[in-house]
Formats: C-alpha cells, structure tokens, sequence
C-alpha cells in the first residue's frame, strides 16, 4: 500500500504526471503560477533509498509495489495512487505527457494502464491535458529532442535543487520523472495562455 501520504490540503491549481508502470510522478501546484515554490512532487519507487521526503520536503518518494496478481490489479493500483493524490477535486486541470511514438517494449500495457487513469480522470470529471513529450522537452530546454541530460539541466538551472546530489542517483528513475513531471506541470499556465 501507500506509504508516506502527505496531502497538502485544498487549493490545487494544477497537476503535472508523468506516468508510467515502473516510475510514475505527480506534481502538484498550489498556485496558477506554476513555481518550484507552488509546488509539491510525489514518486513511486521500488528502492528504499528513494523512500523517503527530500528537498525540504517538497520531494516525497513513496512505495507501492509488491507482488501483483495480474496486470489490472497493478494499473488500478498505479491509478488509485494518482487520483488520492487529486484528493476528490474535480475542478483541477490535469496536464498528462501523451504517449511518445517511440515507444518501446509493452506499448500495449503501458496504453492500458495510462487509459486506466484517463478513465478515472474522466469519472472524477477533471479535465485532461494530453501533451506531446516534445512540447514540454522544448518548453524546458529550448529543444523540442532534448535528452534526458539536458532536461536535468533546465530544471538544476531553475530550481537549484541537486537531485542527483540529494537521491545520490544518475540521471534515470526517479530523477527524470520529478524533473518531466515539473516541467508537464509548468506548461499548463503557457499553455492555456496559448489557448486564449
């Protein structure tokens, strides 16, 4: 189950995920005007040395796993983890990284689980935001093909904040998915301008 829950109350503006099967991330912002200091990042992990609340605790690595009985149970599971995090509140916008045409390996389960959460989204009546993972790798970095190297960069850049320092990790899970999922997060206030 869930360890290490820690809901930061009502007043959610906007929520950036990252998802996946292995890794997934949530940012959640407190504000329209998205910040690092609006915000507050979530992960799963398998690791117990990514366990834990980092970065001030703005950083919190949280596990889930265990031995699944089938596929559904794991993608309910991955789903439910996203919507406790929504706390119930319909009126937020959630921005979504939309799948990459490059895709590898089980394309097939990861459109499952991901259409799992769309479906949860849907019932709870969030509105969804699916953007290219080439939107937001430019809106970061400038490049729309950027690496996940230079991703780490943009949000070092910005936030200060030392991830590979902090989680003593290489630049891979978790780290790129707390990096992705702030950035996906970000881009919601440039793109409903873009809407306007």
């Amino acid at each position: 189950m869930i360890k290490n829950v820690n809901l930061y109350g009502s007043g959610l503006k906007k929520v950036g995920i990252d998802y996946s099967m292995s890794s997934p991330a949530i940012c959640l912002s407190y504000n329209e005007d998205v910040s690092w200091s609006t915000c507050k990042i979530f992960y799963l992990t398998d690791k117990n040395k990514y366990l834990g609340h980092f970065a001030e605790d703005k950083i919190m690595g949280q596990s889930l796993y265990k031995d699944w009985t089938s596929q559904q149970e794991r993608f309910h599971a991955l789903s439910n983890w996203i919507m406790v995090h929504l706390n119930l509140d319909n009126s937020v916008k959630v921005y979504l990284e939309d799948y990459s045409f490059g895709s590898k390996g089980r394309v097939f389960n990861i459109a499952e689980n991901t259409g799992i959460l769309k479906y949860n989204l849907y019932l709870q009546g969030n509105p969804i935001i699916l953007l290219p993972p080439s939107i937001i790798k430019k809106y970061a970095t400038g490049k729309g093909n950027a690496d996940k190297e230079l991703m780490y960069e943009a949000f070092y850049n910005e936030t200060k904040i030392d991830l590979q320092n902090i989680l003593n990790s290489s630049i891979s899970n978790p780290l790129t998915d707390i990096v992705d999922a702030y950035f996906i997060c970000k881009y919601g206030k440039q793109y409903e301008q873009e809407q306007n």
